[in-house]
């Protein structure tokens, strides 16, 4: 079975043994609960009309993310949940019977265990052989202050196979920026030059040490050195 993302040579092996064991709870996550909720509607159904477009609009929604491989990005719990949301008054509305709305939610909330479930297994790290592939490792946020701003801000970083991405913000960025992972020279842990101090994750490149604020410092930069080292020379994964 072919990987919907790049794995290193010395990782192939364990990410296809994961890739078997996730596709079929993805599988059922992301299409169990459309499934359910058409074959719901289409027995009890009295009605026709726009709350089949609303049906169908809730449908798409988790299909739509597994077809566009979020997953890789994100555990697509959301989608699951937001489409199960529309589904219910789709469901609702086409049979005229509140009562029928009920098994929508059930397969929602199973669907959206089932993809959270995958997730897990899927980007655990702790082996840090997730590194070697190109699914998108995300910092965890930190809260900092001192930039200018009346409140506390959340920080945080990401990379997939390409690009080494920050910002520090809510809503807007205040701040941000992007690098090539190819361009990554190396990769530390550091005490921060400015605010909000503390330890942060320092990258050298582009002629320029950047440094990331982000939850778990070591952790990330952990993880991100490894990734440099087995992405950042290679020629762009698909």
């Amino acid at each position: 079975m072919g990987l919907p993302f790049f794995a290193h040579p010395a990782v192939l092996a364990e990410f296809r043994g994961r890739w078997r064991r996730v596709f079929p709870l993805l599988l059922a996550g992301f299409f169990g609960p459309p499934v359910e909720s058409a074959v719901t509607a289409a027995v009890g159904g009295t009605r026709a009309g726009g709350w089949w477009v609303v049906l169908v609009v809730g449908c798409l929604v988790p299909v739509g993310f597994f077809a566009a491989r979020g997953f890789v990005r994100a555990d697509g719990g959301w989608a699951v949940a937001l489409g199960a949301v529309v589904q219910v008054v789709g469901v609702v509305g086409v049979t005229g019977r509140a009562l029928l709305g009920v098994p929508p939610v059930v397969a929602g909330v199973l669907g959206v265990l089932l993809v959270e479930r995958a997730h897990a297994v899927l980007f655990d790290a702790a082996s840090g052989a997730v590194a070697g592939t190109s699914l998108v490792m995300r910092s965890r946020a930190r809260a900092v202050r001192g930039l200018g701003v009346w409140k506390p801000v959340l920080a945080t970083a990401g990379v997939d196979g390409r690009w080494l991405w920050w910002r520090v913000g809510t809503g807007v960025d205040l701040h941000g920026g992007r690098v090539a992972l190819r361009d990554v020279r190396g990769v530390w842990v550091a005490h921060a030059d400015g605010p909000p101090g503390g330890p942060v994750v320092a990258v050298r490149a582009e002629g320029r040490v950047i440094q990331l604020v982000v939850g778990d410092p070591e952790g990330f930069a952990w993880l991100l050195d490894r990734r440099v080292r087995a992405l950042g020379a290679t020629s762009d994964p698909p």
